[in-house]
């Protein structure tokens, strides 16, 4: 519903009379009733009331249906009564919650509902039945009821808040749906991860509407206490219908709709009902759902439920879920004779229980085993839809329920009901209701102090206009402990209802802080533990609601806090206006590296602590004491507040203290920012604000001058260094850069004569970004023959406080390329965990990085593992068994091949032997010599797996089961020189019992000879000329390798820089880092450079050539002049010839015409400066004129290529 501020003003001018006409306050002792009525109020303050029941129903029965388009501008506004004796403007739609063809059957039984045009949070939903005038009306202040003073009558009425409603006799709160009950039914939606929920619940541009029938069917005691008739039954009814839906709706986009055949459920009669032991809740639940399903069949409804009287076990009960065979079994019991005090908190927590959802509650003594344990984000009873609210003794948080739902059971009851069982039956209609969307300003992972207040603040925005609620909640689960005695992470704090200021909440309420009353309800974190908390929005569309979430996670740190003030905490405290006076606080650790609190703000309330309109220091340093100057203003309940900068944490000081004004002329000065805490240079000079007041006519004029040294070149600066008190100027630093971080602690200074001089602190840190001594070592660029692994190394510099690294196999260190990465490196050295394969390129680099942020990654170094020759050999006569009691095995290999040893390896030994511990391994050559491989190592370990080579990084490390190499006891060296033929031996000695024996099951010998492979030649790199915005060929002319094994196929130039301002093709195809060309490209004339055009004379690229065998050139550089006289290459030069392209700039399209015949295949192509192609046409024997159309790009510079195998033309196109 949607309406006009015109609109409301005729609403309420035209309807106020008619209000004034069917509503009238009257005492009680006005009130007459028929002999039949009978007086039930529960209420201990209400508002008596009579009403023209015919005239408010005439008056409402020109309300539009729900979910039409009239709904969405409704015409008709009725006034409903408030208990404190005012008439609110509603604007009202009719609602539905029968099938149509039940509703035309019973049209004295009406439904409503209604959005306040005076005060847009609040809401209402009523009915007009035979049984009377019937509202529940929500408020910022609580829930209000309107319903009949008496039975049997139509015209007096009470209207009171919820809050004074009092039941006698309440039954056992239990309703028998405990972690086994969830788990039998198959309780899907509990603790669905974040991810998920993440994904669902963001997933769809708007929030469908899902509806389901349902069966209500009634025992015959429930009958008799609506007057026994089927018109009184079904008005209870919609009362519970029109109040639960109002709840399902807006929290979570689900309605409930009484099938068309209800009334053959209703039964009138006690004795005649098909159920016995009415009153006992847990019996029900099996007749009903055979009841229904004997009446009306299983597939005509999707959920049912049962109403009856007082129960003498539970308040409601439910063993079966929605769209399941068991979607029956649910019961609400009446302890009450307000249907609408029972749906809102019994029947809305039972059919919740229905879409699995699980109890809130944490901890309810006696009935234990109905915790959810994956549901108990609220401590105590809980007082949310799913708690137990006044039902838990002395873990009472409230004694009635708030009519919504916890962050935990919004959760299950969303996914159940979109995701879940709950989404194979009911309908779902579109809607054009959006979700809201949240701005989450913290990022998780921060820590606070122990025992010490915090706030939480976010927003939202809803792009459809509704008015959004808020709420924060505490979303951690613990063990079962009392409120106020939490243990792990036990949940600390209570829920309170959604209201429009929610967004922000502090911990505990501010009130009790300012009061210094706390109680158990909200307990601060005294031990290190983990805090969360759900900031949840809801849009509270009348019609179909969207209810948002998002997280933020922290923790409390033990070693800092309670953080404190420490000033005026005694009585008798006054302050001058005007003065400057000292506020000091207990830092409690609060700078440590965890909490990280360097500044704090101080802020100054006249209210008693509530609002804090004054700010005295913005970013001080949280050192414990900080001089503020006083504002000239009275007050009896000055506060003071000192909060974390960058932080979510403050105290304020315990008692109000005075303030009076300034008892003769002075004046008070302000320096603003009083703290830079991070000034990264090079930067923009510092401008800071010089601010004073006057007081009591005070009109000297002030001195200004900086105290403190500045760092050389450096200089200060004010607008005007004279000042009359009462005016502002600026201070102007402008700081030159110097190496790494420097605190720079000044003050300015205020001289009046014959006045105190006034000094204000003023400090400033600098980190300096200047990374340009920073330079990659070793591996130096070009460094070949590395084995297995390297350290690496470059020089620290006084800028940087972290490196990262990144090693990888090609220049373009895209993901799939990186063999290992490391970040926030605190020295300029590292060793890599990974081994490096053999015969291959590598490339590393590394970037700095401080507080001000990364510099760029170091163009990288490249370097080449050794290129190796290996010959494997493995054994025929595996496995061979270990025998568990002392004793030798051997495994042999006979080698044919003759040579000297030069490096061997043995590969791939695997043995199962519990424990190894107790084995030495050793290799036996054909000449005799033996070298101990591994020696009774790794205790409580059955497995090796490992290799071993004299040139591995490591020794062997426990457990040994990963294959890498490492190094044996004793060195492999010992063979060289050696002859590989004969017959080799792996010698297995068991040198203790072990625990049942095992087996040798492989290993391997292998030879291995390095080999130096050729390198290629460079025989050509020249500067090549390209005129502006033009291109060129690249040709031998200019660039060429030749090597003695490798065809130019074979030999590629990989690119490890591109050109700054231009863009290198390959066959047509721009290049970027990492790709590569061959010395075929250049031969076929195939690569071209291209200008940009930009206002530049130099440009090139870097990369080096690998062949095939392993030879390689380390990093070269091709240099490109950019020259209006440059001419291309010849073959280019005869293509310039026979192209023009016309008009250019172009509008629309662009003429390409070729004066003489292209011969062979012709690609044109029209690209973006960077490369991407926009426009192909190939063909045999291009000539004449082609056209292009370029009426769709957007305006700028293009690249138009001619490609033939004669060569490449580039001209450049404009767009217009």
């Amino acid at each position: 519903m949607k309406f006009s501020i015109t609109f409301l003003l005729g609403l309420i001018a035209l309807s106020f009379a008619q209000a004034q006409s069917y509503w009238a306050d009257v005492s009680e002792q006005r009130v007459y009733l028929p002999a039949a009525a009978e007086v039930d109020i529960r209420a201990s303050e209400y508002r008596t009331l009579s009403l023209d029941f015919s005239a408010l129903k005439q008056a409402l029965q020109a309300a539009p249906a729900e979910y039409t388009a009239a709904a969405q501008a409704s015409q008709v506004a009725v006034y409903l009564p408030m208990p404190e004796g005012q008439l609110e403007a509603f604007e009202v739609v009719e609602t539905h919650n029968m099938h149509p063809n039940l509703a035309a059957r019973y049209p004295q039984i009406r439904t409503y509902a209604g959005r306040s045009l005076e005060r847009p949070h609040v809401s209402a939903r009523f009915e007009v039945t035979p049984l009377g005038f019937t509202a529940g009306i929500f408020t910022p202040n609580g829930r209000v009821y309107v319903e009949p003073y008496a039975t049997q009558q139509t015209r007096y009425h009470i209207a009171y808040y919820k809050k004074h409603l009092q039941i006698e006799n309440l039954p056992e709160r239990s309703c028998g749906y405990d972690d086994f009950v969830a788990e039998e039914l198959n309780e899907e939606a509990q603790r669905m991860n974040d991810e998920q929920l993440e994904i669902m619940f963001r997933s769809a541009p708007t929030v469908p509407l899902r509806t389901y029938r349902l069966a209500l069917a009634c025992t015959g005691e429930f009958a008799q206490g609506k007057g026994g008739t089927l018109e009184g039954v079904l008005s209870a009814y919609n009362q519970a219908l029109n109040r639960i839906n109002e709840i399902f709706q807006t929290e979570v986009a689900v309605r409930m709709q009484l099938i068309e055949n209800n009334d053959e459920l209703i039964n009138l009669d006690p004795g005649t009902d098909p159920f016995n032991n009415a009153s006992t809740g847990t019996a029900l639940l099996g007749q009903n759902q055979e009841y229904l399903n004997s009446v009306i069949g299983l597939n005509s409804y999707d959920i049912g439920h049962i109403f009856t009287g007082p129960c003498t076990d539970v308040g409601g009960v439910v063993s079966g879920t929605v769209c399941t065979p068991g979607k029956g079994r649910g019961v609400t019991c009446h302890y009450s004779s307000n249907p609408v005090f029972i749906a809102e908190e019994v029947m809305s927590h039972e059919i919740a229980h229905q879409f699995s959802v699980g109890h809130s509650w944490a901890n309810c003594p006696g009935i234990l085993e109905q915790l959810s344990s994956s549901n108990a984000y609220e401590p105590g009873s809980g007082s949310t839809i799913m708690s137990y609210a006044g039902a838990c003794g002395n873990q009472n948080i409230v004694f009635n329920s708030n009519e919504y739902y916890n962050i935990g059971s919004l959760e299950d009851y969303i996914f159940y009901a979109r995701q879940g069982t709950g989404s194979t039956c009911g309908t779902e209609a579109p809607t054009m209701n959006h979700e809201p969307e949240i701005q989450m300003p913290y990022e998780d992972g921060f820590f606070i102090p122990i025992e010490t207040p915090f706030v939480l603040e976010a927003t939202a925005t809803d792009e459809d206009g509704d008015n959004l609620t808020y709420i924060w909640e505490q979303f951690d689960l613990g063990p079962v402990t009392p409120i106020g005695q939490p243990t792990g992470n036990a949940p600390l704090f209570r829920s309170f209802p959604p209201s429009p200021n929610g967004n922000k909440r502090t911990f505990p309420a501010l009130n009790k802080i300012i009061s210094n009353t706390f109680d158990a309800t909200e307990v601060l974190p005294s031990y290190a533990r983990d805090l969360t908390f759900q900031f949840v929005v809801r849009d509270n569309n009348p019609e179909n609601g969207a209810s948002v979430w998002q997280p933020v996670a922290f923790k409390s740190d033990a070693t800092a806090g309670p953080f404190r003030v420490l000033t005026a905490n005694e009585n008798g405290t006054v302050w001058a206006g005007g003065s400057h006076r000292e506020v000091n606080w207990d830092v409690a650790n609060t700078t440590n590296p965890r909490v990280n609190c360097q500044y704090v703000d101080i802020l100054l309330s006249v209210d008693g602590g509530f609002t804090y309109p004054y700010t005295l220091l913005a970013g001080t340093p949280n050192d414990g004491s900080a001089m503020v100057d006083v504002p000239n203003v009275a007050t009896d309940d000055a506060r003071i507040r000192v909060q974390a900068s960058g932080n979510i944490f403050f105290d304020i000081n315990d008692i109000d203290f005075v303030i009076e004004e300034a008892a003769e002329p002075g004046y008070a000065m302000s320096v603003t920012p009083v703290a830079l805490p991070l000034v990264c240079l090079p930067s923009d000079p510092l401008s800071i604000e010089i601010s004073t007041t006057a007081f009591l006519g005070f009109d000297s004029t002030l001195q200004l001058s900086l105290i403190g040294g500045l760092p050389e070149g450096s200089t200060a600066t004010f607008a005007s260094d004279t000042l009359t008190a009462g005016n502002s100027t600026t201070l102007t630093l402008d700081i030159q850069p110097n190496e790494g971080r420097d605190t720079l602690d000044f003050f300015v200074q205020a001289i009046v004569p014959g006045v105190d001089t006034s000094l204000r602190e003023l400090r400033v840190i600098t980190l300096s970004s200047d990374f340009s001594e920073l330079a990659l070592l070793e591996p130096a660029d070009g460094t070949g023959g590395i084995v297995f692994s390297t350290d690496f190394s470059w020089n620290a510099v006084p800028s940087a406080e972290t490196y990262d690294i990144e090693i990888a196999t090609s220049p373009s260190f895209a993901p799939e390329t990186i063999l290992e990465t490391s970040s926030g490196l605190a020295v300029a050295e590292y060793s890599p965990d990974e081994l490096f394969e053999p015969s291959t390129l590598y490339f590393w680099r590394v970037r700095p990085q401080n507080d001000c942020g990364p510099g760029e990654f170091l163009p990288p170094f490249a370097f080449r593992t050794n290129t190796v020759d290996c010959i494997n050999n493995e054994p025929a006569d595996l496995p061979v068994n270990l025998s568990n009691n002392p004793s030798v095995r051997e495994s042999k290999i006979f080698v044919t091949q003759e040579g000297t040893i030069s490096d061997i390896n043995i590969d791939n030994v695997e043995i199962s032997y519990s424990p190894i511990s107790v084995l030495q391994v050793s290799i036996i050559s054909p000449e005799g010599t033996e070298v101990l491989l591994f020696d009774q190592s790794c205790l409580n370990t059955g497995l090796m797996r490992a290799s071993f080579d004299d040139e591995a990084p490591n020794p062997i490390s426990c457990p040994p089961i990963n294959t890498l190499p490492v190094r044996p006891e004793e060195e492999l060296s010992a063979f060289i020189g050696e002859n590989t033929f004969g017959e080799w031996t792996l010698r297995v000695r068991v040198v203790n019992p072990g625990f049942g024996g095992g087996s040798l099951k492989e290993w391997g010998l292998e030879f291995c000879a390095a080999v130096t492979a050729t390198a290629p030649v460079m025989i050509t790199n020249e500067v090549i000329g390209v005129p502006p915005g033009q291109g060129n060929t690249i040709t031998t002319d200019f660039l060429e390798v030749q090597d003695d094994v490798s065809a130019p196929e074979d030999l590629k130039y990989i690119l490890i820089s591109t050109p700054a301002n231009g863009q290198l093709f390959r066959n047509g195809v721009a290049l970027g880092v990492g790709d590569f060309f061959t010395q075929q490209t250049i031969n076929a004339f195939n690569l071209t450079y291209v200008h940009d055009g930009s206002d530049t004379d130099a440009d090139g690229f870097t990369f080096l050539v690998e062949d095939e065998e392993g030879g390689w050139i380390p990093t070269q550089t091709f240099s490109i002049e950019i020259d209006e006289n440059a001419t291309v290459s010849t073959a280019d030069l005869s293509l310039e010839q026979t192209i023009q392209v016309f008009p250019n700039p172009a509008r629309d399209e662009v003429q390409v015409s070729f004066g003489q015949l292209l011969q062979g295949r012709a690609t044109l192509e029209l690209r973006s400066l960077q490369g991407a192609l926009l426009m192909q046409k190939e063909a045999d024997g291009l000539t004449g004129a082609h056209t292009l159309r370029v009426s769709s790009l957007p305006k700028g510079i293009y690249l138009l290529q001619v490609r033939t195998a004669a060569g490449t033309v580039t001209r450049r196109l404009a767009v217009q």
